[in-house]
Parts: C-alpha cells; sequence; structure tokens
C-alpha cells in the first residue's frame, strides 16, 4: 500500500512539471531547454505559461542536442515570452485559454493596441533593417565630337552675322548699326549658352535603399496595420500576420524591399536588375535572386523612383547577412545585416 502511494505520488508530481522551460529570447527565435536527448522534433509544439497564465504557443524550427529554437506560433496575451517561463506540450493549455463547451465560437482575446505606440515601434523598427548607398557617374560633354558641332554651329551663328551686317549697309546706317549690335549681342548669348549645354560635365546619381524583412519587422508592421485597422482580437492580428507572412514569404526566404531613386540629371537604367543584386553564401559563394519585382527594370528619368521586392533563399547556419549590388556605373556597394 505504501509502495503503490509512493508510486501515485511520483505520477502526480510528473504530471505537474513543467515540460521545459524558456532559455533565453533571441528576437523573434525563442531557445528552449529541451532537445534530440528528449525526442524533441521539429514541428513539435509547446505551450508557454506563466503563474497559470497561457502567453504563447511555439512551435520547433531547429533541434539541438540539448536546446532547440522555436517561434511563436499564436499569442494567447500581450505579454511577451520571457526566460524563464515554463512550457507545456502542445494542446495542453491551462484552463482560461479552453474554458469554451464543444460548439460555442471561441472567445476572442481582448487586443489593446495604440496607434501612436504601434506606429513609433515600427518605425524604429524599420529604422534599424535599413540601409542606403548613393552611386554616381561623371559624363562628360567634352568630347571631339561635341566640339566638331559647337564650332560648326557657332560658324554658322558668325556667317549669319555677317551676311545680316553687309546687306542693311547704306541709308539708314545708323540705324541699321543698331539692329546689328543688338542681333550680335543676342547672337552671343545664344552661343555661349550652346556652348554651356553642349560642353559642361553631367552626373549620373542614384540612390538605393535597401530594407531587410524579418519576422520582428513584419510583426512590428503587422502590429501597427491592427492598431489602424482598429482590430479588436489576438486572432485578427494573427490571421494578419499569417496573410503578410505568405505574402513576403519570410518563412523560407530572405526578403529585401528595395528602392532606387534617381537623383542625378540623366536617365538611369539597370534593366535587367538582378544581375546586379546577389547575396553573399559561405566560402565567398553568391546567392542569386529566386525572385524580384521586374518593375525594378524600369528606366528612371530624373526625380522618379521605383520600390520593389528581392527574394534569397534562406542560407543556414549566417548569424549576418550581407547583400552586394555590381556594376553600378561600374561601381560596388555592400549591405549588411545582423539576423
Amino acid at each position: 500500500m505504501r509502495t503503490l502511494l509512493i508510486v501515485l505520488l511520483i505520477s502526480l508530481a510528473a504530471m505537474a512539471a513543467p515540460a521545459g522551460f524558456v532559455v533565453r529570447v533571441e528576437g523573434s527565435r525563442i531557445v528552449i531547454n529541451r532537445g534530440l536527448m528528449d525526442s524533441v522534433k521539429v514541428g513539435d509544439r509547446f505551450v508557454v505559461i506563466r503563474m497559470g497564465r497561457n502567453i504563447a504557443e511555439l512551435v520547433v524550427q531547429n533541434v539541438n542536442q540539448q536546446e532547440s529554437q522555436a517561434s511563436v506560433a499564436q499569442l494567447y496575451s500581450q505579454e511577451p515570452v520571457l526566460a524563464g517561463d515554463a512550457l507545456t506540450v502542445g494542446g495542453e493549455v491551462a484552463p482560461q485559454a479552453t474554458n469554451n463547451r464543444p460548439g460555442q465560437p471561441k472567445a476572442l482575446t481582448p487586443l489593446q493596441l495604440t496607434m501612436q505606440q504601434t506606429s513609433e515601434e515600427y518605425q524604429e523598427m524599420l529604422k534599424s533593417r535599413t540601409q542606403s548607398q548613393e552611386f554616381q557617374q561623371k559624363w562628360s560633354g567634352k568630347t571631339d565630337q561635341n566640339q566638331e558641332a559647337f564650332n560648326t554651329q557657332n560658324g554658322l551663328y558668325m556667317a549669319d552675322s555677317l551676311a545680316f551686317s553687309l546687306w542693311t549697309g547704306g541709308p539708314g546706317w545708323w540705324w541699321n548699326s543698331a539692329d546689328t549690335l543688338i542681333r550680335t549681342a543676342s547672337q552671343a548669348y545664344w552661343s555661349h549658352n550652346l556652348r554651356e549645354h553642349m560642353m559642361r560635365d553631367y552626373m549620373a546619381r542614384i540612390q538605393i535603399e535597401v530594407v531587410h524583412w524579418d519576422n520582428e519587422l513584419l510583426e512590428a508592421y503587422c502590429k501597427m496595420q491592427a492598431a489602424q485597422q482598429g482590430m479588436t482580437s489576438v486572432e485578427e492580428l494573427n490571421a494578419l500576420r499569417q496573410q503578410m507572412m505568405r505574402e513576403k514569404q519570410l518563412d523560407k526566404n530572405e526578403v529585401f524591399q528595395v528602392r532606387m531613386q534617381n537623383v542625378g540629371e540623366l536617365n538611369v537604367e539597370m534593366s535587367p536588375f538582378h544581375w546586379h543584386i546577389f547575396m553573399a553564401a559561405p566560402d565567398e559563394k553568391r546567392v542569386v535572386a529566386t525572385h524580384y519585382d521586374q518593375v525594378l527594370d524600369r528606366k528612371l528619368a530624373p526625380k522618379q523612383e521605383v520600390t520593389g521586392l528581392v527574394t534569397f533563399p534562406r542560407v543556414p547556419n549566417q548569424d549576418s547577412l550581407k547583400l552586394f549590388l555590381e556594376d553600378v556605373y561600374g561601381d560596388r556597394g555592400e549591405f549588411s545585416y545582423s539576423k
């Protein structure tokens, strides 16, 4: 009898014990103290519990021997996941999250987001993931062809002025001389402007801004959108997040938003744009884009701009990303982002 009681107490203690703990939170990655040694596999789900309250549901993304990396699959409250939070196996949620009787609609969890706060958080997050660089090249008008064309046009001006002077000689010379003087001054003015136009130097300049979209930036963007749209439940936020995740394909790819602005005096032609952009991989290898918005192939006139997305396959075991823009006016730009 005593042995049976001890076994029962041990079983109850095991059932009450948590399935694990959150070791640390690294941005959107949540590290838990369970791994291959505990039979954890990719896709397993855990519920984060704090003082009897359900905080979030996690899904395992990567498994090591003693630890695993997970991400938030669903939020149950506005409280963030913290190091030290307890875990239960997916499906074992506290009573307040499953208090609906079968057949009844699921109760919506209240969502409290302010437009000002979410906008400020998004702008701050966006700024930290945005880099820009200017590329430029000087185009000189001082060429032999332009010099020859200028000399020809200037010669025509002089011949026209001389012919006018000869034609207007004779009676009334004082009036004709004044008209000739005015005509000569006008032709000198236009000759000067022609030289400035044909022989000057022109600058081609393009400003390229690159934003790295990751889960944290997407989360901040979704919260801002939820506040602006007046969403009142976590479920609506989750649906918006899943929609945006599908649209930007962040689950499998590295996504960059590229904005090009022509800030120079000449037209800019970047087509085909995917020839100019690539991502670095280990051993100095290149990762080519799997998709890019073809609006980036557009020819830009001065003061015009265009924005599009460029997608690369995700490279494993990298703590940082390097993106290169190559052969932009013969130059090369580098953008580095931490993951």
